[in-house]
């Protein structure tokens, strides 16, 4: 194979790679079901931590969709004006018959308030609410009568004004029951707290996905595919120290095509190892880290004290000093966030390829320099 070939692999994060392991039943759970009407995943919600692939489930099912004749697709962020964009997106999207039909209803409603009817233009700047409110409910009705869908979907969602106007506005459009789906991802806290919000809590009964670590022999075959030459326990190994997780998967492979676009072998991985681990710190962990609470910090590193790789949970209650139904709380809270599993009755494990050691190494190695800690050496050995 070509040293001059592109590395298929991309781990960047909020892009879509160019190499993808489809998560098979989910994405396709979310197609089967959002093409005959199910009501469940009407709304969706995909949730899981920084860098588990949310961001290419999404892509994929837009792709599946921007296919399909009696499909409107959406793609947009939370940072946009979305009810503004969702009005002039879905507008521009339409041709032949349809517009001539949304034109007739769009002229009279929107110029009521002062709008300028021809809504595909740059110059329609209003932030009329109730307006786009109109008009959108009209676009709805116009691809009813046609026996079309809309399917808005929102990456990396935020607790923003201009969301929680969406999606209260898109309540009102369910249960009118117009055509209209909405397909949101983002991080465990922040689709929570979406969901809490006063007026958004029919997001509750919302279809909520939480992204599961990919399977190790979907990314050992896939080394195997794009490493022809590679040693088969060689790719194994790669494929465990990803531990499923969906940018390790991408790191990985990245760095090794890097150094040898034609095979893996013990040799390659011992190389890159390194650069790997400090990649995951620099651009994963340390964000994910940053976002804990201080309870959430205080157990994940009471488990990252511990020598076993999986902990038991009384010696985490025993570090926090507290009760064991005070440190559920926190688990239960760290397995939502994608960071921790039960690993056995009484034991929970990290989920994430070298996390443990990103604390140990990152956070109590310093606290130890500081004095702050008297036991950690044991950790680094």
């Amino acid at each position: 194979m070509s040293t001059n070939s592109k590395n298929p692999f991309s781990p960047s994060f909020g892009k879509t790679p160019g190499l993808y392991i489809d998560r098979g039943e989910v994405k396709e759970d979310i197609v089967r079901n959002l093409e005959v009407g199910d009501d469940l995943f009407q709304t969706t919600l995909v949730s899981g931590p920084r860098g588990s692939g949310k961001t290419a489930l999404l892509s994929e099912v837009s792709s599946h969709f921007k296919g399909q004749k009696n499909w409107v697709v959406i793609n947009l962020s939370a940072s946009e004006n979305i009810l503004k964009a969702v009005v002039v997106s879905t507008y521009n999207q339409i041709s032949g018959e349809l517009k001539k039909m949304a034109d007739k209803g769009l002229d009279v409603k929107i110029s009521v308030f002062g709008i300028e009817a021809d809504i595909s233009r740059p110059g329609m700047q209003s932030e009329d609410d109730v307006a786009l409110r109109m008009a959108l409910e009209h676009l709805l009705q116009t691809l009813k009568k046609k026996k079309m869908n809309l399917l808005v979907i929102i990456d990396e969602i935020e607790d923003t004004e201009r969301l929680r106007t969406f999606t209260s506005l898109y309540q009102i459009m369910i249960r009118e029951n117009y055509p209209i789906n909405l397909l949101m991802s983002g991080l465990p806290q922040n689709i929570t707290r979406l969901q809490n919000e006063d007026g958004l809590t029919f997001l509750l009964r919302a279809n909520r996905i939480e992204l599961m670590p990919i399977e190790l022999s979907l990314i050992k075959e896939c080394y195997e595919d794009i490493f022809p030459e590679s040693d088969v326990m060689a790719t194994a190994r790669a494929a465990y120290l990803t531990q499923g997780y969906a940018y390790a998967f991408q790191l990985m492979g990245y760095l090794l095509w890097r150094r040898d676009p034609g095979s893996v072998t013990a040799e390659s991985i011992d190389a890159i190892i390194k650069e790997y681990k400090r990649n995951l710190y620099r651009k994963a962990y340390q964000k994910i880290f940053m976002e804990l609470s201080a309870k959430d910090e205080e157990f994940v590193v009471a488990m990252a004290r511990s020598q076993d790789r999986q902990v038991k949970l009384s010696e985490i209650y025993k570090y926090m000093n507290c009760t064991e139904g005070y440190a559920q709380t926190y688990r239960r809270r760290m397995m939502t966030l994608g960071l921790i599993r039960q690993a056995k009755y009484g034991y929970v494990e990290f989920v994430l390829p070298f996390f443990k050691e990103y604390i140990v190494e990152e956070h109590l190695a310093f606290q130890a320099l500081l004095g702050e800690a008297d036991d950690t050496g044991d950790l680094l050995g």
